[in-house]
């Protein structure tokens, strides 16, 4: 039988700190483990752009495509990232940035 899922596949934070989020939606074989197919999605995240929002968007388009929404433990390890790279200071930054 075959299954799709949607894993956290990359997280990468650019020069001017916006993250860059690739998940990978995959038909997998249950029985043998082996990926049959796989796709990316992806979706970027501004500082000072709500993460849960973000998140809630995607993982409904993932829904209607017959994937999982993105995994609680997924988005906890966003949510760390976030917390990290997203301090109030480099949210001011970004904004002072896209108003130049």
């Amino acid at each position: 039988m075959l299954v799709s899922r949607t894993v956290l596949d990359v997280l990468s934070i650019r020069r001017n700190s916006v993250l860059e989020i690739r998940f990978v939606k995959e038909i997998v074989n249950d029985v043998t483990g082996v990926v049959v197919s796989q796709q990316y999605h992806r979706t970027s995240l501004q500082p000072g752009d709500d993460l849960n929002s973000t998140i809630a968007a995607n993982s409904a388009d993932l829904l209607k495509q017959g994937f999982t929404a993105i995994s609680a433990p997924d988005l906890a390890r966003m949510t760390e990232i976030v917390t990290i790279a997203h301090t109030p200071a480099v949210i001011e930054a970004f904004k002072a940035s896209q108003k130049a």
